[in-house]
């Protein structure tokens, strides 16, 4: 009969812990180190004083118990800090994430931040928050990240693409956009507004069915059709017709884009130019800038910037320039033409991001369960 030996299974145990414990510190984790590191003392302990009690029932529903809290504390404290689920009530990401679809959000990327373990899964919608200072991720927010953060109005949660990070400047041309001057080229599912001349309306409805299109606003002319759509499904589609042309925003949606002052000059297809700020930047107040960049101050940075004879002040402080104390970020919609984004909510700080966006975890796409979808990532 073979013996197993178990001291050399708790040394191998203990080598693997404190391997994990040392990556973790080299992945800039160093908080994650000391958790897993508590866990193990208090485990330790729990199995000392679980040994001293005699009576063999009572010994083995304490061992019950003690597995019940340790399984639950470990699922808790995995939401709070290492993955969060959210519920996607629109279609402003359509093209990689769908409405209805659940994603798994990693907060170890940023550094995990919010706390509201109370839902099993919480809608990008209206929910209150508990916030907790942010503690250190193994990455940055960088351009094309797919993240989830909080709008600060009506404590909403927003999952959207960052098109540009703190320091950048942007602007928006005929619906393209140019950060730092150079043009940030649309994958194959970011999806704009299209007017389609088609061939034969049957054939055309047919190949709209089967790929899932909605199609909308019929326009005066017979064969012609409004949608929005990306590049591959236009290239699917470009059989069917006899034309395509990307259609540009109308004027009618300019009041209600950021930021108000300035925005009666601008649309969601031809915005800007506006840099986005970043720690540590030392800004010149002028009339531009404050038109911009007042609201934002006021409601992310806890100062007050008046304009006053001669000048501006902050916080009652004659000023020249005002040095912002946080990242700032501009996200958009991959659905450019049905997403309430920066172009509408302004630039988002750093303190709302809640993480960025892993891979689909549950899909019930077009009101069906999606097999090919679990897992995949964006």
């Amino acid at each position: 009969m073979k013996i197993i030996n178990y001291s050399k299974i708790i040394f191998w145990k203990y080598k693997v812990i404190f391997i994990t414990s040392l990556l973790m510190f080299f992945v800039n984790l160093w908080w994650l180190s000391l958790i897993i590191l508590f866990y193990v003392v208090i485990h330790n302990l729990y199995k000392k004083q679980r040994c001293k009690i005699h009576n063999i029932l009572l010994r083995k529903c304490i061992h019950l118990f003690g597995t019940i809290i340790f399984l639950l504390s470990l699922f808790i404290l995995c939401r709070l800090f290492v993955f969060d689920l959210f519920y996607i009530p629109s279609d402003s990401m359509e093209g990689v994430l769908y409405e209805k679809d659940i994603i798994l959000v990693n907060k170890l990327s940023y550094g995990p931040k919010t706390i509201n373990a109370n839902p099993y899964t919480r809608t990008l919608d209206r929910r209150s928050e508990q916030i907790i200072k942010r503690l250190s991720g193994f990455s940055t927010i960088q351009r094309n990240d797919v993240v989830v953060f909080r709008f600060f109005k009506k404590n909403d949660f927003f999952v959207k693409r960052c098109v540009a990070i703190a320091g950048d400047s942007l602007y928006i041309k005929d619906g393209i956009v140019y950060v730092n001057g150079q043009i940030i080229k649309d994958s194959n599912q970011i999806k704009h507004k299209y007017l389609l001349d088609v061939k034969n309306k049957k054939a055309f409805q047919i190949i709209v069915n089967e790929l899932g299109i909605v199609k909308s606003n019929e326009s005066r002319k017979d064969n012609q059709y409004w949608a929005n759509l990306s590049l591959e499904e236009i290239m699917k589609l470009s059989p069917f017709l006899n034309s395509f042309h990307k259609v540009k925003a109308k004027k009618t949606v300019k009041k209600k884009l950021f930021p108000k002052s300035i925005s009666q000059e601008w649309t969601i297809d031809d915005y800007g130019v506006v840099f986005i700020p970043k720690q540590g930047y030392k800004m010149e107040l002028n009339t531009e800038n404050f038109r911009i960049y007042k609201g934002l101050i006021a409601k992310y940075e806890g100062a007050k910037i008046n304009r006053i004879k001669n000048g501006f002040s902050v916080d009652g402080v004659r000023m020249t320039h005002y040095t912002f104390k946080q990242d700032y970020y501009f996200m958009m919609g991959d659905n450019r033409c049905n997403s309430y984004d920066s172009r509408f909510t302004g630039f988002i700080p750093k303190e709302k991001i809640v993480g960025k966006v892993s891979c689909v975890f549950f899909s019930n796409k077009d009101n069906q369960f999606q097999w090919g979808r679990i897992g995949k990532g964006v």
